[in-house]
């Protein structure tokens, strides 16, 4: 995962190699060992490779030479003699850049990752299963369905992200490109691509074999502009759409026998336009390939810099040679970022903790209701709410500098929810009590700030007051009551049933509520008449019509309901030191509670993501 020193210096250093007329004109000796000493000796030393504010020295060869693909720059070593990169204590990363115009090269960066996983044993066996349990870890946060730290709980229903890793098992260059065109004209194209396949030795026959060895580089790669590509290559079936590819070629390697790697396919996949492509001298060893994924993925996907996370996995390849061999060196990155990645990569971590919050809101939830069964998730669910909660408040201000497009830029909703929940968990867990008030100021802090940014959100604004009240036993300002209540009329009136509903339960809770205004009702009526409330029992019964409707929306609306009546009933009690200097709602909201607890929960059911968005249609990869 990122850490906060992700926003660490980064520096850089390009050299550039000649590009002759002809490759024969080229000297692997002399001449490429002076361009890279001229410039590696007065910055890489035997034990300091970078300055103290920088975290990364990155080293970019930069030619547009497709002989120099297999040359081992990665191997290349420091003043003392040992290894330059794969080092934690002098991090320094070799990546590589073909001179393509930046015409080429795709602009902007994803804000959230969709993963194809592509793999092929028409060459050999491969651990498909293995690298797609490693993507479904990565992707943990992202992916709808994956159980990680709360094995045997139902896994949480998102029909927004349903898809986001896609595998076309035994694929062929055509399966690819059919998944690829397929996500492309449903708007969600593929961000990150995982090739998995076998490799043989360079001199069997299917090798050439086209369409069946994916990781097969083109007969003939482009020097300049990539008019001359195979379309039966991968370069051709991806199109340059994805942002990060990864190739694991796998291969069992004895002794000192050398199987062709996919540096030549890498090269040729950059001047296709892709940003970011890792690729190897030689085949990698199992444990290598599956590396790939573990070291790399987790990290990326959260929002850390590529780079970073290639040096990591170089420097884990370099701890585990006891199963990676010297892989460590194998492995070489293509890597061109756009002006606008670090940027959008910020907004990414962002959103990624934001994803990672609301799963583990949802787990604890359903943990909430069984806390006396099983004491360890709940205190596992209460430390974790409380460490994502506090990611997200540390990354609100950088969301709002950095303007980004996500839906989850201004978190106020989700911090509020889950510091209630969290609440709610110490209380069942009988924590200290003022670790339960603390979560309860810090969610009715929030629902206030997201009401005021936009006062549609009568909902949040009902949280608040009712905080209000439950912590300090009365509701005093007049504005806010007015704000919420006007905001929850115009709700009414809507078109939309969501809002309807959702109105029809801020007006039933603003009821209850308004035994505790210390300003005259009567006063806020006689300017707006239709301010006027009315009783508990007259929304209960509106919500009841919902719910035996075949409307999902209803059935939850009064779900949620039921939910706040029991926290009335149980909870928000004088007893625990709520309502001070008032009575609390226990005998209004109890028997309501029973009511509500009474009415028919049949729909409930059906009630899903899907009813707010539609499904996307799946993908038919058969050829």
């Amino acid at each position: 995962m990122p850490s906060d020193s992700d926003d660490d210096v980064i520096r850089v250093i390009a050299i550039e190699l000649p590009t002759p007329t002809s490759s024969d004109t080229f000297s692997f000796g002399a001449d490429l060992e002076r361009a890279l000493a001229v410039d590696l000796s007065a910055a890489v030393g035997p034990t300091q490779s970078s300055p103290a504010s920088a975290r990364l020295l990155q080293i970019e060869i930069v030619s547009d030479l497709p002989e120099l693909n297999e040359y081992p720059f990665e191997r290349w070593p420091n003043r003392a003699g040992g290894r330059l990169v794969g080092c934690s204590e002098s991090p320094v990363e070799i990546t590589r850049r073909s001179a393509v115009p930046e015409a080429n090269l795709t602009d902007g960066w994803p804000s959230a990752p969709r993963v194809l996983f592509a793999w092929s044993e028409a060459l050999g066996e491969v651990p498909a299963s293995e690298h797609r349990c490693a993507l479904e870890q990565a992707l943990d946060m992202w992916w709808p369905g994956t159980q990680t730290w709360d094995r045997g709980l139902p896994p949480v229903a998102d029909s927004r992200l349903d898809g986001c890793l896609v595998e076309v098992p035994n694929a062929t260059l055509g399966a690819v490109a059919c998944a690829c065109r397929a996500a492309e004209s449903l708007g969600r194209p593929f961000t990150h691509v995982h090739v998995l396949a076998g490799a043989p030795g360079p001199d069997t026959p299917e090798w050439v074999a086209a369409g069946r060895d994916l990781l097969r580089p083109p007969p003939a790669i482009p020097r300049l502009n990539g008019e001359d590509r195979d379309p039966g290559s991968l370069v051709e079936a991806l199109r340059g759409s994805p942002r990060v590819v990864t190739l694991s070629g796998c291969a069992d390697v004895a002794g000192d026998s050398v199987h062709r790697g996919t540096a030549a396919l890498a090269f040729a996949l950059q001047r296709s336009g892709v940003s970011v492509v890792l690729g190897s001298h030689a085949a990698l060893r199992p444990a290598s390939a599956l590396l790939m994924v573990d070291a790399f993925y987790p990290s990326v996907l959260a929002g850390a810099d590529v780079r970073i996370a290639l040096h990591d996995l170089r420097v884990s390849l370099v701890d585990e040679q006891s199963t990676a061999g010297a892989d460590w060196g194998n492995l070489c990155a293509y890597v061109r970022l756009p002006a606008s990645y670090a940027r959008a990569r910020e907004g990414l971590r962002e959103l990624a903790a934001h994803e990672a919050l609301r799963r583990v809101r949802a787990r604890a939830a359903h943990i909430s209701r069984h806390v006396s069964e099983d004491l360890r998730a709940a205190d596992e669910a209460i430390g974790r709410l409380g460490a994502r909660i506090g990611r997200v408040e540390m990354g609100r201000p950088l969301v709002r500098a950095t303007a980004t497009s996500c839906a989850s830029a201004e978190p106020c909703a989700l911090i509020a929810s889950s510091a209630k929940l969290r609440a709610e968990l110490c209380f069942r867990r009988g924590l200290p009590d003022g670790i339960v008030r603390a979560d309860l100021a810090r969610a009715r802090h929030y629902f206030a700030e997201d009401f005021r940014a936009d006062f549609s959100l009568h909902a949040a604004g009902v949280e608040w007051l009712g905080l209000t009240a439950v912590l300090e036993g009365s509701i005093r300002e007049l504005s806010p009551w007015t704000e919420v209540l006007d905001s929850a009329q115009r709700g009414l009136s809507s078109e939309n049933s969501w809002e309807v509903y959702a109105a029809t339960a801020s007006m039933f809770e603003l009821s209850l509520l308004s035994a505790y205004v210390r300003f005259d009702l009567a006063e806020t009526t006689a300017v707006r008449p239709e301010r006027e409330l009315r009783s508990p029992e007259v929304w209960l019964t509106a919500l009841r019509g919902a719910s035996i409707s075949t409307s999902s929306a209803g059935a939850a609306t009064l779900e949620r309901v039921r939910d706040q009546l029991e926290r009335y009933s149980t909870w928000w009690l004088c007893d625990q030191g709520f309502f001070p200097g008032a009575s609390d709602l226990s005998t209004v909201a109890r028997p309501l509670w029973h009511s509500a607890r009474a009415l028919p929960t049949e729909s409930l059911a059906s009630t899903t993501t899907a009813d707010v968005e539609p499904e996307c249609e799946p993908l038919d990869l058969a050829l």
